[in-house]
C-alpha cells in the first residue's frame, strides 16, 4: 500500500516477535488478546476457571479500554492479590508483556474499538472453512466461494428486511435516541442505547467553564471517576479524555451526557459512521476508473501518479483524523484546489470544442450568418410496388382457387360445354 501499518496484531509467535521490528521498525506489534485470554482456563486450574467472579474481575481489568496504564496496574495487582496469583509464573509473564497486549498501552493509536484481536480474520477463516477444503480444485474453490458469498448476501437481505419492518423500543424520551433508532442497525443501536442510558443516569456534570469558542465540562461517572469533556459551539465537536472508541463512533456516555445538558437533539454528522447505518450498502464505493490503460502512451506513468495521489490523500486523512483544526485546514485546501481545477477544466473544454478545433485547422472563424440552405427532404420508403420473384408468383398462383365445372367438378371448362352434360330432349 506504499506505507507500513501503524499496528500489527498476531499471536505470541516468537519468530514474528523478532521479525516484525526488523522488517517494520515503525510498526507497533500487538499480541492478540483473544489468544491470551483463551489460555486462562488452562493456566489457573479447574477451580478458578469455573469461578465467575474471578473471570468477571479479570475481564474488567484486561478488556476495559477506559483504564489508563496506572489504573490497569492497580486493578491487576488487586486481582492477583485477591485470588493468590501474585507468584503465578504465567500471569507474571503476561504482566511483564503488558505493553504488548493491554489496551491501556495503545491509546495513542486509533483503532475504532475494533482491532484488539485477530478474531475477525479467525472468524473469516472459520466461515469459509465450512465451504472449502485443501482437496478442492480451483474451479471447485470458486464455486464454493460463490456459495459462501451468496449465503452472506442472503443473510444481509434478511437483516435489512428485519430492520425495515420493525422499530426498536426506546428507553428514554430523548430525540437523539429516536434518531439513532432510525439511523443505526439494531445491534449498533443497542450499543448506543446503553451508552445514552448510562450517560443519562450514571453520569453527572458537576462543573462547566467557558473557554474560547466553547465549554469544558467536568463529568463524574459511577465510582467517582472524573472525566473532562470539551464542546465547541460553532462546530458541535465534543471530545472526551476517556479515550473510549466504541463501535458507534466517538460518542461515549460522557459526551452523550453533555449533549443532553446542551439540548442537542441530533447526532452531529461527523460522528455518524456510515458503516453502522441501515443504508450502509448505499454508500459510494471509492474506486479509481482509469482513463488511460497500460497500452496507451503514458498509461503506466498516469497510473503511478494516481496511486501516489490516493496514497497521499489517505495519509493526510489518517494524520488529520480526530484533530478538528487540521481537518478544517485540509477541507479548505481541498475546496480551493477543487475551484481551481474546475476553472481549468472549463477553459480546457472551451478550447477543445468541435467548432474551435475546426477553426484552428482551417485558420478561419465561422461566419455569423450561414448562407447555405438545407437540401430538400427526400422520401425514405421509396415509391411504387415491390417487384415479386418467380417463386412468390408461383406460390400465389398455387394458392389461388381454380374455377371448376359445376357438373363434373373439373377445371378447364364450365357446365355448358362439359362432355358429361346430357343434352336436353329438344336438342
Amino acid at each position: 500500500m506504499g506505507y507500513t501499518p501503524s499496528c500489527v496484531i498476531t499471536d505470541q509467535d516468537p519468530a514474528l516477535k523478532v521479525a516484525i521490528p526488523n522488517i517494520m521498525p515503525e510498526t507497533r506489534h500487538r499480541f492478540c488478546m483473544w489468544h491470551i485470554m483463551e489460555k486462562v482456563g488452562d493456566k489457573v486450574g479447574n477451580a478458578l476457571a469455573k469461578n465467575m467472579d474471578f473471570r468477571k474481575a479479570l475481564n474488567n481489568t484486561v478488556w476495559d479500554e477506559t483504564l489508563s496504564a496506572t489504573a490497569f496496574e492497580l486493578k491487576w495487582a488487586e486481582v492477583m492479590q485477591e485470588y493468590n496469583l501474585v507468584h503465578h509464573r504465567w500471569f507474571d509473564q503476561m504482566y511483564k508483556a503488558r505493553a504488548s497486549w493491554i489496551p491501556a498501552y495503545f491509546q495513542d493509536i486509533f483503532m475504532g474499538g475494533l482491532l484488539k484481536t485477530t478474531s475477525r480474520s479467525e472468524s473469516e477463516n472459520s466461515y469459509f472453512g465450512k465451504f472449502t477444503n485443501h482437496h478442492n480444485s480451483l474451479v471447485e474453490f470458486i464455486m464454493q466461494y460463490n456459495r459462501a458469498i451468496g449465503e452472506q448476501r442472503y443473510k444481509q437481505k434478511q437483516l435489512n428486511a428485519e430492520g425495515e419492518s420493525s422499530f426498536p423500543e426506546t428507553k428514554t424520551p430523548l430525540a437523539i435516541e429516536r434518531q439513532a433508532a432510525a439511523t443505526y442497525t439494531k445491534n449498533i443501536f443497542y450499543d448506543f442505547q446503553e451508552e445514552i442510558w448510562e450517560g443519562s443516569f450514571t453520569c453527572k456534570i458537576t462543573c462547566k467553564t467557558n473557554v474560547d469558542g466553547g465549554s469544558k465540562y467536568t463529568v463524574h461517572d459511577t465510582g467517582e471517576q472524573i472525566f473532562e469533556v470539551t464542546h465547541e459551539e460553532s462546530t458541535k465537536r465534543t471530545q472526551c479524555n476517556c479515550n473510549k472508541f466504541n463501535r458507534v463512533g466517538l460518542l461515549c456516555k460522557h459526551v452523550l451526557a453533555v449533549f443532553k445538558n446542551e439540548g442537542v437533539e441530533e447526532i452531529p454528522g461527523c460522528y455518524i459512521v456510515p458503516r453502522w447505518t441501515k443504508n450502509a450498502c448505499a454508500q459510494p464505493m471509492y474506486n479509481v476508473v482509469w482513463k488511460a490503460s497500460s497500452t496507451t502512451q503514458g498509461g503506466n506513468e498516469l497510473r503511478t501518479i494516481a496511486n501516489q495521489l490516493w496514497n497521499e490523500f489517505y495519509n493526510c486523512m489518517g494524520l488529520a483524523n480526530g484533530c478538528p483544526n487540521e481537518m478544517d485546514i485540509m477541507l479548505s485546501t481541498m475546496q480551493e484546489l477543487k475551484g481551481r481545477l474546475q476553472s481549468a477544466r472549463q477553459q480546457t473544454k472551451a478550447s477543445t470544442t468541435p467548432q474551435s478545433v475546426i477553426e484552428s485547422i482551417l485558420n478561419t472563424t465561422a461566419p455569423a450568418e450561414i448562407q447555405i440552405k438545407p437540401p430538400s427532404v427526400a422520401k425514405k420508403k421509396g415509391s411504387g410496388k415491390r417487384l415479386k420473384s418467380n417463386k412468390e408468383k408461383a406460390t400465389e398462383k398455387h394458392k389461388k382457387k381454380v374455377r371448376t365445372c359445376a357438373t363434373c367438378d373439373r377445371p378447364g371448362h364450365d357446365s355448358r360445354n362439359c362432355p358429361e352434360r346430357k343434352p336436353l330432349p329438344d336438342e
